[in-house]
Parts: structure tokens; C-alpha cells; sequence
């Protein structure tokens, strides 16, 4: 989870479970402790970085923090004049999906503040080249969608509710 979504997250236990919750419910208080995957090492690889020879041609990428997948896609997609259709993105962790059924929050105002699970998103006409280099590196990739020519985001949820965010001009 995105340390930006904590506020929301911290907010949802406390109406629960009162000012102490993480002592109430330590699974969930361990679970929003777990270390975030930094990505440098992978993206200083997929694009060569100062000098060195591109392992995939990357034509924008978004890091899913605070603003969730819709936000952070829409900003890496914007000046492309392109949106996407995203059928096939990894599953929130357990502690997501126990925070939005605690708290009782819909799936759009989920994937518009954290990252169920989608830490980053590379578009690229290699998708191949990015996962074989992910893999290599200990991070789990997969293609999670498509780009598509209407400027809109669309979202199949976990639970398969489909949500769509039309990109600002």
C-alpha cells in the first residue's frame, strides 16, 4: 500500500476500532508496515539509464502512489491524447481488501487512492522485454491492459466492477 493512502486507511480503523486500533488489530497494523518495492534499480535497467543500452522502449510510466491507479495513469497518459482499458490487474493485498470492506469504500474512490496492489505501470510496445527484466530483478510484471485511442481509463476492479475515468484536456 502507498504510504499516501495511510490517511484514508488510518482513518477507517479509528472510526472502527478508536484511536488505538493498531494495538486492537495488529494483522492489519503489520500489514501496513510491510516495506514498499522500490523500482529504481528495474527502471534504470529497462532504460539504460546515463549511458548505457535501453532493455525495452518505454513510452510512459506512473508510479501508484497517492492518487491511486486512476490519478497516476491519467497523468502518465494525458499528453498522449490516450487512455486505457485495464482488464487484468494484479489483486489488492489481503490488507486493501480488509480495509475497503471495514470501512466501506467503493471501488472508484479505492483505485483513486491507492494502489490495490499496481505499485507501477510501464507503457510500452515490449511488454515481453519489461517483464523478463522484472522477473530477473524479483519483482512480479505482467500486462495489465491496453492502451486504447478514447481518453478515458477504464478499470475491471477485483471484484470485477468495471470503473472508467475520463482524462482531462
Amino acid at each position: 500500500m502507498s504510504c499516501n493512502g495511510y490517511t484514508l486507511a488510518r482513518k477507517i480503523m479509528e472510526k472502527e476500532y478508536g484511536n488505538e486500533w493498531h494495538s486492537k488489530d495488529m494483522a492489519i497494523a503489520r500489514g501496513m508496515l510491510l516495506p514498499s518495492t522500490i523500482f529504481t534499480k528495474l527502471i534504470v535497467s529497462l532504460t539504460g539509464g546515463v549511458g548505457g543500452e535501453p532493455k525495452a522502449q518505454i513510452s510512459a510510466m506512473a508510479h501508484i502512489t497517492g492518487g491511486g491507479v486512476l490519478g497516476k495513469l491519467e497523468r502518465a497518459l494525458k499528453a498522449s491524447g490516450l487512455g486505457a482499458e485495464l482488464d487484468s490487474l494484479f489483486a489488492p493485498p489481503k490488507v486493501m481488501k480488509e480495509i475497503i470492506w471495514i470501512g466501506a469504500v467503493e471501488n472508484r474512490e479505492a483505485y483513486s487512492t491507492w494502489n490495490m496492489g499496481n505499485g507501477f505501470m510501464i507503457i510500452t510496445s515490449q511488454p515481453e522485454n519489461v517483464i523478463k527484466q522484472a522477473r530477473r530483478m524479483g519483482i512480479d510484471a505482467k500486462v495489465a491492459g491496453r492502451v486504447k485511442s478514447e481518453k478515458e481509463i477504464g478499470i475491471r476492479s477485483y471484484n470485477w466492477e468495471r470503473i472508467a475515468k475520463k482524462i482531462a484536456t
